[in-house]
Formats: C-alpha cells, sequence, structure tokens
C-alpha cells in the first residue's frame, strides 16, 4: 500500500457515509469502516465478494453507466439478512478491467419511515373526513325514508330537504376523495 493510498483510506474510514469499491466484475475490493459497521461485517471479509452481498438490487457492472454520478434508492442487507432502505450514489472511474465502481451508501430507513408515518396520519384524516359526511348522509336518506313512508299529514320536517342535506354530504365526500387521489399521486411521484 503506497503512503497516498494509507491517506485517502484513512480520509474515507473517517466519514459517516459507507463508501463501497468495485472492480469492473463488481466484487467489492475495499469497503470502508462505515459500511463494516452498517452491514455487520467485517471489512476484510467482504474484499473479493460480489456487491450484490450488500446491494442485492444493484448488479456494478451493469448499473453503473459512464455517467459520473448515478442516484439509485433500493436496499441494502445486513450480515444478519434484514433488509432496509438506501440511497446510494454511484460513480465510475476508469475503464475496461481496470475501472473502479465507488458506491456512496445512506441509510435511508429514518427517512423512509418518517414518510410513512405521515402517509398513515394523512390516510387516517382522510379516513375521518370520509366516515363523517357518510354517517350524516346515511342519517339524512334514513330520516328522508321515515318521512316519506309516514302519511303527508303527520310529516313534520320536508323528505326533500333531508335528501338536499345528504346531497351535500355526498359532495363533501366527492372533495374529500378528490383530495385522496390527489395526494396518492403526490406520494408515487405521478
Amino acid at each position: 500500500m503506497t503512503p497516498g493510498e494509507n491517506q485517502w483510506r484513512a480520509a474515507l474510514n473517517a466519514v459517516d457515509d459507507v463508501v463501497v469499491l468495485t472492480d469492473a466484475r463488481g466484487e467489492i475490493v475495499w469497503i470502508n469502516a462505515a459500511g463494516a459497521r452498517m452491514f455487520g461485517y467485517d471489512g476484510d471479509d467482504l474484499v473479493g465478494r460480489g456487491l450484490g452481498i450488500l446491494l442485492p438490487g444493484v448488479r456494478a457492472g451493469e448499473d453503473v453507466s459512464n455517467a459520473s454520478v448515478e442516484l439509485l434508492e433500493t436496499r441494502g442487507r445486513s450480515s444478519s439478512g434484514v433488509e432496509f432502505a438506501i440511497r446510494v450514489s454511484a460513480s465510475r472511474e476508469g475503464d475496461g478491467d481496470r475501472a473502479l465502481r465507488i458506491f456512496v451508501v445512506r441509510d435511508a430507513t429514518a427517512e423512509h419511515g418518517a414518510r410513512a408515518a405521515e402517509f398513515r396520519a394523512r390516510t387516517t384524516r382522510f379516513a375521518h373526513e370520509l366516515n363523517q359526511p357518510l354517517a350524516a348522509a346515511g342519517a339524512f336518506i334514513a330520516s328522508a325514508q321515515r318521512l316519506l313512508r309516514a302519511p303527508p299529514s303527520d310529516r313534520v320536517d320536508d323528505p326533500e330537504e333531508a335528501l338536499r342535506r345528504a346531497a351535500a354530504q355526498i359532495d363533501r365526500m366527492s372533495d374529500v376523495i378528490s383530495r385522496l387521489r390527489a395526494f396518492v399521486a403526490e406520494s408515487s411521484g405521478e
């Protein structure tokens, strides 16, 4: 190992992000200390193994083009087999058999968890917003049915008014459903 190589290894071992270097075949040639910790391996045990052991959805030789940097959202796999959300920046240095692929990996579990919690909270609000007008519309329709069954002389209220109120509640539900569709489209990136 050259003095320059020792310096870059020391520098990359000091960062919190995972750094993995692979050869042109996708075999790991080096991983920093953060990577060994994140994935639960001893770094030396990974040298010579395929990148798929850590990043099962990434084929190092095929997925990294000649672009300077590509960003991928995928899953990482720990030594115990647990998969977790990660964000990967991948780049390629050199050509042919001497090419190195450089992967910088960040654990995205917290970010995905926060998005999932926000999604659950918003869908719970939507469910409540739908349930309230649905229950009210049902009550107005049941009231109109009772009024229509009663003789006209015994009717205290107008059944048409109950039906108008039910229609207004159905319009509220339609508005909530439109907002829900927009939310789902926004969440899925459409």
